[in-house]
Formats: structure tokens, C-alpha cells, sequence
């Protein structure tokens, strides 16, 4: 596999930065290797989809809206109505695929057009409370929730990984835009690149 370059190699330097640079409030990390996948389901194939997602990925329970269920390798997230995604590690693509008839649905890998941050610190939620117009609190966002969003008009996957640790999915050519935002909201609090 070519290895993936990243959109953000111009803008990302290692380091600490902003005003508190002893105990940065927010750690940001390019994930460079990861697998994205948009699952569609046509209206009426919700239900044996379903059944055949229980059977085949051997889950052991399908994801409402907004939340998340763990794979083996990744995590199958459901964004959106009539929408899943899977994110991780190697794709189990070709089963989805053969899963998911043309009439059902589709399968579309947008791996190579993502750029990926897994931001974490104990003012993550501060940062991203200032562009994102998710509820962030606890009961509304727990661990595994996902959604889509957008900061200054550009569309963003959140995905909350941890108590403190969230994954941001974004196109390729947003990159600089998301990454001049989150630094200058960040500045504030201290961050770190790693």
C-alpha cells in the first residue's frame, strides 16, 4: 500500500505552544494510517441489514444513532439516519461489500480523502465547544458517541474515543482551515503537537 502523505505536512510542527506550555491543555496527534468507510442503507433494508451485520461482523449489538459498537480491528459508528461508517484499522471491506446488494445499499471507502486528529487533554472539550455545535455534556456525548458537525461551515466527523480523547474525521482539502482553527482556539489553553 502507498503510504498515505499528509495535508496537514506543511502546517504541522511538533512542539508546545500557546500560553501555558508546561501543561498544555490539549495534545493534538495526526492519526496517518486508518481505514474510512460510508456504509448507505436504502430506505426498507435497515432491518435484514441488520440481521446480517449481528451474524456475519459477529456483533453483539447493532449501533443506535449517534453511537458507536467495537470491532475487532475498528468501530462501526452510525452518524446519521441511513448511514453507518466504519473507522480503524484494516477494513473488513470486501465482507461489507459482499454483505450489502446494490439494492440494499453501498459501500464506499473514503480512507485517502480523510485526515484524521486524535485530540485528547483535560481542555479537549473546551476547544471543541467553541466550533463544534454538538451537546458535549457527558449524558449527551458519552464514550463511543459520533457526529457529524461542522467548524466555520466545514463538515467534520467527532468521534469520542475516551473521557478525554475525541477523533476528528475531516476532508483532505479542509485540512489547513481545520488545523488554523484548532490551533488558535487551542493557543489559549496550551497545546501540544505529538
Amino acid at each position: 500500500m502507498l503510504e498515505r502523505k499528509s495535508p496537514l505536512s506543511q502546517h504541522r510542527i511538533l512542539g508546545r505552544f500557546g500560553v501555558n506550555t508546561e501543561e498544555p491543555g490539549i495534545t493534538i496527534r495526526e492519526i496517518k494510517e486508518f481505514r474510512y468507510l460510508e456504509i448507505s442503507y436504502w430506505d426498507g433494508a435497515a432491518t435484514p441489514l441488520k440481521s446480517k451485520f449481528l451474524e456475519l461482523l459477529t456483533l453483539s449489538d447493532f449501533p443506535e444513532a449517534g453511537k458507536s459498537v467495537a470491532l475487532k480491528d475498528g468501530t462501526l459508528l452510525r452518524p446519521g439516519p441511513g448511514l453507518l461508517a466504519y473507522y480503524g484499522g484494516p477494513a473488513p471491506e470486501d465482507i461489507l461489500r459482499a454483505m450489502i446488494s446494490a439494492g440494499e445499499g453501498s459501500v464506499v471507502s473514503l480512507s485517502h480523502s480523510r485526515c484524521a486528529l486524535r485530540l485528547s487533554g483535560p481542555k479537549v472539550r473546551d476547544v471543541l465547544k467553541r466550533g463544534l455545535r454538538i451537546n458535549m455534556s457527558e449524558d449527551a456525548f458519552p464514550e463511543g458517541a459520533n457526529a457529524y458537525s461542522e467548524i466555520h461551515g466545514l463538515s467534520v466527523l467527532l468521534i469520542r474515543q475516551g473521557k478525554a480523547e475525541y477523533d476528528l474525521l475531516f476532508a483532505r482539502s479542509t485540512a489547513p482551515n481545520i488545523w488554523t482553527w484548532l490551533t488558535e482556539t487551542a493557543a489559549q489553553f496550551g497545546y501540544e503537537v505529538l
